[in-house]
């Protein structure tokens, strides 16, 4: 009995270290999950605004501006970092298709954060007796990857990059 008098302190110690690496690993993806979801919001009502610019932009109510802009898309990645905090890491890529036409995009914010936006395709804007108007906004946001950093050998690695899509239909 004499020899196993530290074995519980040294179970007890790996026990300890594991449920620290546990928690260390939920509380950082807790914490990118609620980052996802503010950036789910966001694009959400970056959208939304976009598609209802007719009362933002226009000069009068009887002329519609469907056109979007390099100003505007300034304009979007401003409410953006409003949205997510002033100091946010944020890119906003913005799309705009109607009919056949081409898909018009826009770009603001750090281009240097790695932001993919899937194209939108014509079978989102053919219609029956008109062609529909697509908007599509893309928010990217950089956070920081605190369980990559503390556990992992990837010393270099301080960031993570999430995005969140939503795509509208417009009148």
């Amino acid at each position: 009995m004499k020899k196993q008098q530290g074995t519980f302190s040294i179970e007890l110690t790996f026990v300890l270290i594991g449920m620290t690496a546990l928690l260390f690993f939920i509380f950082d993806l807790g914490l990118q999950v609620i980052q996802k979801s503010q950036l789910h919001r966001t694009s959400y009502s970056l959208v939304s605004i976009l598609k209802e610019r007719k009362a933002f932009y226009s000069p009068n109510s009887r002329v519609t501006n469907w056109d979007i802009n390099q100003s505007q898309a300034q304009q979007i990645l401003d409410m953006a970092k409003r949205l997510q905090g002033n100091s946010a890491q944020l890119r906003v890529n913005i799309g705009f298709k109607s009919g056949e036409k081409t898909e018009v995009k826009f770009y603001a914010g750090d281009l240097s954060i790695p932001c993919q936006s899937v194209p939108i395709g014509n079978n989102m804007t053919e219609g029956g007796k008109h062609d529909l108007n697509v908007y599509r906004v893309t928010v990217c946001k950089k956070v920081p990857a605190f369980y990559e950093k503390a556990m992992t050998a990837d010393t270099a690695k301080t960031s993570r990059v999430i995005s969140s899509t939503s795509i509208f239909v417009g009148r």
